[in-house]
């Protein structure tokens, strides 16, 4: 293969893998003692990206290699096609980031920590006395997530419904007995706390909101962090969108692949395999992500993020299959074979259909209910696997036989 496509794709992963640490690095320096409860709230930015979007960086970085010689040497007016979907792709990365970015529903370590660390809540001081607030001090709601993610599994019952469905003509409504439940929002956690209405804990959430919103819109008030996200953004969906891309393209061109690149065949699929499963933890996540921030936030406030993480789900748990079967369709023993697609098929319906239950225990192991421990050990854990990655590939490099 060119040394070129070798060069040029170790420049354009490493920018990716810079990238992938930056804002996690600078949320670190920013929140210091609190950052580890805001990774854990937005595990879907702040540990996916450090981790296992590392890992998958090493694990497709021989499948881009091959891509890119593939479309210069051996496609039709391939380096055309190439260059133009290159510029096509970040072109719809740079959009979708800022329609993604035009959320009406901010975080608050998007606010600066000065700011956000010395909000006293509304009334000023209301936490100290026990009871409910208008809205709680901001790192007090974060501390409330945080212990009730971690004590529950599953936090459906807390979430409220304050943007009510107009009344349907054909279904009579029936009032029922509304249920009090734990606010979040406005009051202190406890072993016996208060407990609201949808009502109350509307308001305070809408307040939270509100105030999460305003830090962001004052310049003054933004955090460092929120500027690192929204500039490195476009990378991250940049990468997403290539590697769903090119594994995909890569499956359509299986022929001219193994006639021109069988000595890559195994270390390619060994790529393939361990980087889409490594990319399918994003979408749990990020429907952690939303789960969790529906419970403090409400269902008010949704933005383009919440609409297409269903659709991103599926479509990665669809690809993950394809590339499953993909990985082992070479081989020779129909055993094996039988085994990796039953499995597949098997992985992809209990995502697709008891993915409530994958999500509840994403919260409470990768999410807002993770203990420091286990974020830890997830990044231990990813650099085990890179480096496990790295071998593997060295094992099988080319010249090697690989005949299976």
């Amino acid at each position: 293969m060119l040394k070129s496509a070798w060069f040029f794709v170790f420049l354009v992963f490493a920018a990716l893998g810079a990238s992938f640490l930056a804002a996690t690095v600078s949320l670190w320096w920013e929140f210091k003692g609190a950052w580890l409860d805001f990774v854990a709230l937005d595990s879907h930015l702040f540990l996916f990206f450090p981790t296992l979007g590392l890992v998958a960086l090493v694990a497709f970085y021989v499948p881009c290699v091959v891509f890119t010689d593939l479309y210069w040497r051996h496609i039709g007016f391939g380096k055309l096609r190439f260059l133009l979907g290159f510029l096509a792709i970040a072109a719809v990365s740079q959009w979708l980031a800022g329609v993604l970015l035009d959320n009406p529903r901010r975080s608050i370590w998007e606010g600066a920590p000065g700011v956000v660390m010395a909000d006293a809540g509304e009334p000023a001081g209301c936490a100290a006395r026990g009871e409910p607030c208008l809205r709680l001090p901001m790192m007090q709601a974060v501390h409330n997530l945080r212990q009730v993610s971690h004590d529950r599994l599953g936090l459906d019952a807390l979430i409220r419904n304050c943007a009510p469905s107009a009344k349907d003509a054909l279904v009579e409504r029936v009032r029922t007995l509304e249920k009090r439940r734990f606010c979040l929002a406005s009051t202190p956690l406890s072993s016996a706390p208060p407990l609201l209405t949808d009502e109350e804990c509307c308001k305070s959430q809408s307040l939270l909101l509100a105030a999460t919103h305003a830090n962001y819109s004052n310049a003054a008030t933004r955090s460092l962090t929120s500027e690192v996200h929204a500039l490195l953004l476009p990378l991250k969906v940049f990468f997403l969108t290539v590697v769903f891309v090119i594994s995909i393209l890569l499956a359509l061109h299986h022929t001219k692949v193994e006639q021109h690149y069988k000595r890559y065949l195994t270390q390619m699929e060994i790529g393939l395999f361990a980087g889409a499963l490594c990319i399918l933890f994003f979408p749990v996540m990020s429907e952690s992500f939303l789960h969790t921030g529906d419970v403090l936030s409400g269902s008010v406030g949704r933005g383009t993020f919440s609409a297409i993480v269903p659709i991103v789900s599926f479509l990665f748990m669809i690809w993950v299959l394809l590339i499953g079967l993909f990985f082992y369709r070479r081989r020779s023993d129909s055993r094996l074979v039988t085994m990796g697609r039953v499995a597949g098929i098997l992985a992809s319906n209990i995502g697709i259909i008891k993915y409530d239950v994958v999500v509840t225990v994403f919260v409470l192991a990768f999410g807002a209910g993770a203990a420091e421990a286990g974020l830890i050990g997830l990044a231990v854990g990813s650099v085990c696997a890179a480096v496990a990655l790295l071998v593997a590939m060295i094992f099988f490099r080319p010249g090697k036989d690989d005949t299976l």
